[in-house]
């Protein structure tokens, strides 16, 4: 297993989009993802508060589209760094600038990553890289530092399913 920085295992980490009251609405084009729909592994779809943006306001904000299979992490406390996979909601998607966003790539296995990421060992580093007086948040450059252990992309593989395996069945019981 080798140690490097997600940066380079993610080859580009990007930021949602500074949505402002004026551009949030109860219905629309997108829906906006929330850092509090971002559970440690859980994707947690609260319905009942959706809320969503037009066309026009993607257009106007030149908004970052994220799209099913994509890595959210949550850089707000409670804790930072807890991280989900986004599953397909039906409808095109956004996200706050309080989320990154991690597209998959050839270079990791995504629920082996997001296991790793949500490990207790991720999790404190994350939140000793925190900061901020009403509200501790990572930025995302001391997100991008964040060293993971790597194994090979086989191990990954089957490391990633068993977590996968197992957070269904939990969520099952």
């Amino acid at each position: 297993w080798e140690e490097r920085k997600l940066i380079d295992i993610a080859g580009n980490i990007s930021d949602g989009d500074w949505i402002e009251a004026n551009h949030i609405f109860d219905t629309g084009d997108y829906r906006i993802v929330q850092t509090g729909n971002i559970g440690i592994g859980s994707f947690l779809d609260k319905l009942q508060n959706a809320k969503y943006f037009y066309q026009a306001d993607f257009d106007e904000l030149k908004a970052n589209e994220i799209f099913p299979g994509d890595i959210l992490i949550s850089r707000l406390s409670d804790p930072a760094g807890r991280t989900s996979i986004l599953p397909d909601l039906g409808v095109r998607a956004v996200t706050a600038v309080d989320v990154a966003i991690i597209r998959p790539n050839d270079n990791f296995h995504a629920e082996f990553l997001v296991a790793e990421l949500n490990s207790s060992t991720i999790l404190a580093k994350v939140d000793s890289l925190a900061s901020g007086s009403t509200r501790k948040r990572i930025s995302r450059k001391n997100l991008e530092g964040v060293q993971i252990t790597l194994p090979t992309f086989e191990e990954q593989q089957k490391i990633g399913s068993f977590f996968k395996q197992l957070d269904d069945t939990i969520a099952l019981h």
